[in-house]
């Protein structure tokens, strides 16, 4: 028997307010007194979305490493939870659910999962606190203080012990959620409810390194960049293929010259990195990224950087929507700052500047530029994955460069690279 259950356990998701497509914004919560604990509308989910971690963060300390949080400690638009109606458990005795995720289309990410206790809010109801799924397991080990609980117990001042109790989990876009009710007396594994983390969107990309040690980092530089627009539900597809430098172009380095037209935001390119381009046209609708020993510092361009259209004059805009990466600032040994390696994200932030055609310039002529319609909401905000180059080392996971806004995922997702699954 699985216990008392009166009314079968229910996952539900927070309503937001609608976005009018034409003045996009952050989602925001609709209140209702109604809801116990939360104060906001819910519904039950059909389907669950990986958390942005973007908006509940207000403001992270470099000296003291102290993170503050803005309402509600740390309740993100995507969080979720599980809830159930029954009667009061037998003294010392809890409700439990047991959450994992599982048939993610790469195993390494399903998740074991835990058991999540659920408390009593009225009413004979029961519900866990806010749940989230995350796209790497580095935010799953965070201890959050919004994810300390109170033990119970006492220790030998007399203070209340707290312990870490994990509710993010793991996922892969096009993987399931689980849960069971565990109650009085679970039986068996069959989970009461399941529930997809589906693709939105697909986003082709290929790689390409012309050394055989080169691939590994070029390939890691992707799997990072997937795990970053999980947040929006958009799959990167494609791999990364070692190939021969383009007849009589010197690669090793690149001579990437490029020069920037006056009082304006567009640029040239110089004739070798052309020459490369030429040899290695793509195909139409993927986003081509190059891997390079050294790029010669000619040019503007340093570790890498991302040929959008809006940065290139008129004349070069045949070489746009490409990406180019110097693997001497991408190599393990590179990227290891206080266990935080910050330079992963390399790949993702580039892509971002296609799918955005967007930059960090802040001239007066390029008004549409992310970098001044968004610098209030994310420009300046040091965790987004768009303020990657704002010196951030070796700070704790939740605030590394790698979460997406409202606003930007608004964007991303009428990016004509964005295409149906």
């Amino acid at each position: 028997q699985r216990g008392v259950l009166l009314v079968p356990g229910g996952v539900y998701t927070f309503v937001h307010e609608k976005i009018d497509s034409n003045t996009p914004k952050k989602r925001v919560f609709i209140k209702d007194n109604s809801e116990p604990v939360f104060k906001k509308k819910v519904k039950q989910a059909t389907e669950l979305k990986v958390a942005q971690w973007f908006y509940p963060i207000r403001r992270y300390d470099r000296d003291t490493q102290e993170i503050e949080f803005n309402e509600d400690e740390f309740l993100d638009p995507d969080a979720f939870f599980f809830r159930i109606k029954a009667p009061p458990p037998p003294s010392g005795e809890k409700y439990r659910v047991k959450v994992w995720t599982t048939d993610c289309p790469n195993s390494e990410y399903n998740d074991f999962g835990e058991e999540v206790e659920l408390y009593p809010v009225g009413n004979d109801t029961y519900q866990t606190k806010p749940l989230y799924l995350v796209s790497d397991k580095r935010d799953t080990r965070y201890p959050l203080e919004a994810f300390m609980e109170d033990t119970g117990e006492k220790d030998d001042q007399g203070k209340t012990i707290r312990e870490f109790r994990r509710r993010a989990f793991c996922v892969q876009l096009g993987g399931q959620v689980k849960f069971q009710f565990l109650g009085l007396a679970p039986d068996g594994d069959k989970p009461d409810r399941v529930l997809p983390v589906p693709v939105k969107k697909v986003v082709k990309v290929s790689g390409l390194v012309f050394h055989d040690s080169h691939k590994g980092t070029a390939e890691f530089q992707l799997k990072r960049a997937r795990e970053r627009y999980a947040q929006c539900g958009i799959r990167l597809d494609g791999s990364v293929k070692v190939g021969t430098a383009p007849a009589g172009v010197n690669i090793d380095p690149l001579n990437v010259v490029v020069s920037r037209i006056l009082q304006t935001d567009a640029h040239t390119l110089g004739p070798e990195v052309v020459q490369f381009f030429n040899a290695l046209s793509g195909a139409s609708g993927v986003i081509p990224f190059y891997c390079l020993d050294y790029l010669m510092n000619q040019s503007i361009i340093d570790d890498g950087g991302a040929f959008y259209p809006a940065w290139l004059s008129d004349t070069y805009h045949a070489y746009a929507n490409r990406i180019l990466l110097r693997y001497s600032s991408l190599a393990p040994e590179f990227t290891n700052v206080n266990n935080q390696d910050y330079l992963s994200y390399s790949l993702g932030h580039e892509i971002l500047h296609i799918l955005l055609n967007g930059g960090h310039s802040t001239l007066p002529e390029r008004q549409d530029s992310p970098a001044i319609k968004y610098t209030d909401d994310f420009g300046l905000k040091i965790h987004c994955l768009w303020s990657y180059g704002f010196g951030i080392r070796g700070i704790p996971d939740i605030v590394e460069t790698k979460r997406i806004s409202d606003e930007m995922m608004h964007e991303l997702l009428q990016s004509p690279f964005c295409q149906e699954p």
